[in-house]
């Protein structure tokens, strides 16, 4: 997901969904706490409901809003999201609070993590 106000597309974190091979699709975003992270089993609702009101129409157009992305411009996700889920791993604080999660699928892994109230996400080779 990217941020979008006036064509710009901002592409410096917020929330994630991916949707994997299987249709299963996942959506994190940072909990409002700002520490914690925050996943819902299914995918991104925009609450920007089709066809805009009026109100919705100006605030998007004052403000900006997510907006959701393919991945076609991002190999390395792209080709870590088609390949079948081998585990997951919470990652937490020392007091025990979930921030993010790493992702094991095929030879790569995804990590979603909540840092300063943003949530990130990094793609590598395992």
């Amino acid at each position: 997901m990217r941020y979008v106000r006036d064509g710009t597309v901002a592409n410096d974190g917020g929330p994630v969904e991916l949707t994997f091979a299987d249709g299963a699709a996942i959506y994190f975003d940072a909990g409002p706490d700002g520490e914690s992270l925050k996943r819902v089993d299914h995918p991104w609702l925009d609450p920007f409901t089709e066809p805009p009101s009026a109100e919705n129409c100006s605030f998007v157009e004052k403000s900006g809003k997510w907006a959701v992305f393919e991945i076609a411009d991002e190999p390395l996700l792209n080709r870590a999201t088609q390949t079948e889920v081998l585990g997951t791993e919470e990652l937490v604080t020392d007091e025990q609070k979930v921030f993010g999660l790493r992702i094991r699928t095929g030879d790569f892994v995804i990590e979603v993590f909540v840092d300063s109230d943003e949530l990130y996400m990094t793609v590598h080779s395992s």
